[in-house]
């Protein structure tokens, strides 16, 4: 039989078993109280003899905090005359190397699950059908479910006139 099983973590006493220990079977220990944070954790166990063992250690992320995303371009009410317009966006998380973005353009998703590796500017182009006003924002998620959603930023576009020749026909 065991006497006690420690928990370490962080290479510290954290608590021992408050319930008996079973023999080859899953035995829990009970955190409360944690905050955002990269933890690496074992155990220690002792038998009744006095033999002890420590546990391979292992580590586990705690991910209480939602990424955050700084909108680039286009800037707020901007004017542009292009079809073409780049958006331009970073988002940045605690832990996530990559974040998955969603780009939403006139209140319809326009592109999703981008790739977004953490502060680092990420630029979509989109060719915009219409000028006049539009709408943008900008939606990330990391690993753990965490979300963040952009306020929507306004700019316009202004195109040239479509002129088309109709009478008479060419070479009449």
């Amino acid at each position: 039989g065991f006497r006690n099983c420690t928990l370490i973590l962080n290479s510290a006493y954290n608590q021992s078993n408050s319930t008996a220990i079973t023999n080859n079977a899953n035995n829990n220990f009970s955190l409360t109280g944690m905050n955002s944070g990269i933890y690496n954790w074992t155990a220690n166990c002792t038998d009744v003899v006095g033999l002890g063992a420590i546990a391979t250690p292992r580590r586990f992320i705690i991910d209480f905090l939602a990424p955050a995303i700084n909108l680039s371009a286009p800037g707020v009410n901007e004017t542009l005359t292009t079809r073409d317009v780049s958006f331009n966006y970073t988002a940045f998380d605690d832990f996530d190397s990559t974040l998955s973005c969603n780009l939403t353009l006139d209140g319809s998703l326009n592109q999703s699950n981008v790739a977004a590796p953490n502060s680092t500017s990420v630029n979509q182009s989109v060719r915009l059908n219409t000028g006049g006003l539009h709408r943008w924002n900008v939606t990330c998620i990391d690993d753990a479910g965490n979300r963040n959603l952009t306020d929507i930023r306004n700019f316009t576009v202004l195109l040239p006139p479509t002129v088309s020749l109709v009478r008479p026909a060419a070479g009449a």
